[in-house]
């Protein structure tokens, strides 16, 4: 008989108690053990909340044994239908990114819309965030690189997939995070509309701008080492824009954990500049000219999210990411 182990998380989310109270839910994944994967019958099942985006997603480990052995999955149960998710990776993983591929994403397993679930195979190894907090010097410069060659290939050969985000588009998700860090008042409303009138400047510059798949959020805590495999998770976000948007993305994420960890944004600084310079080598320098363009969007971005989950010293954090932000596109302070 099946035995369900719950975790002991609690939420009001409708996503969130569907993934862990459905009937459906056991009665699906029995049903796949037995005849999509050839697992056999369910044992036991055990349930580990991750993350959880209340209203939009939760994500959880899921521990399977059957009479066949012991598996372990990732779910992602969305508060709407995303089967293109589940589409999307299948793509990806044919276009040489399989489970034995050097540069490869988790296997996809299914997507059930009874219950808006999407199951892939659990990727293990240590995240690029892990070994940049814990390793020397020369293993953090060595995880960048490796960061950096699979953007590269990601974006020379992957399918163009997702909706696509054109500057425009990313410049009214700027207006708008800059009016709502305004309602701070004080030096925070001066900064983000200093850094606002010079990303408006930037953008009218670009002019033809060059586009392809994108992961939508690359960055260290997405990437995982399996010995000679470098994995990418998260794929919620996949859709086609400028590749400068994901390299920069990783940069300032990178800051952004520095900043957490080690209360210095420039901590991660030799890291970072590993990452830029291997993709550079990899692809050429047709991204640097709007790079700083995405710098200080991205600084924007994250920004206007500290500010809205109040982290601890959110404060001094915020305006550390707008004066980055600031630099990057060449305002002075």
């Amino acid at each position: 008989m099946m035995r369900s182990v719950r975790n002991t998380a609690d939420s009001g989310d409708p996503a969130l108690a569907a993934f862990l109270d459905s009937a459906e839910f056991k009665k699906q994944l029995d049903l796949l053990s037995c005849a999509a994967w050839s697992w056999g019958p369910l044992q036991r099942v055990k349930t580990r909340l991750l993350k959880c985006h209340p209203g939009k997603r939760c994500t959880f480990e899921i521990d399977l044994k059957t009479e066949r052995g012991s598996y372990e999955l990732i779910g992602k149960t969305f508060a709407a239908e995303r089967p293109d998710i589940y589409k999307s990776m299948v793509e990806i993983q044919q276009a040489g990114f399989g489970s034995d591929s050097k540069f490869a994403i988790p296997q996809p397993l299914t997507y059930v819309p009874s219950l808006r679930l999407l199951l892939e195979a659990k990727a293990q190894g240590p995240s690029a965030k892990e070994i940049f907090f814990t390793a020397e010097s020369s293993e953090q410069k060595e995880a960048a690189v490796r960061c950096a060659h699979w953007l590269a290939k990601f974006h020379g050969t992957a399918p163009l997939l997702g909706q696509v985000t054109s500057v425009d588009k990313l410049m009214c998700k700027s207006r708008s995070q800059a009016r709502k860090l305004a309602r701070l008042g004080g030096c925070f409303a001066e900064k983000s509309a200093r850094l606002l009138e010079k990303l408006e400047a930037a953008a009218s510059k670009l002019g033809i701008v060059e586009i392809c798949a994108s992961h939508g959020e690359y960055n260290p805590t997405h990437v995982l080492f399996e010995n000679g495999r470098t994995v990418v998770i998260d794929w919620d976000g996949c859709q086609v824009r400028d590749p400068a948007r994901d390299v920069a993305t990783f940069i300032i994420v990178t800051k952004w954990l520095a900043l957490e960890g080690t209360g210095s944004h420039r901590a991660f600084d030799s890291t970072a500049d590993a990452f830029l310079q291997a993709y550079i080598t990899k692809r050429g320098p047709g991204i640097l000219e709007r790079i700083p363009f995405h710098w200080g969007a991205v600084c924007l971005k994250h920004a206007k999210y500290c500010m809205a989950y109040q982290f601890e010293r959110w404060e001094e954090k915020t305006m550390a990411l707008l004066e980055e932000g600031s630099s990057a596109v060449g305002l002075t302070h």
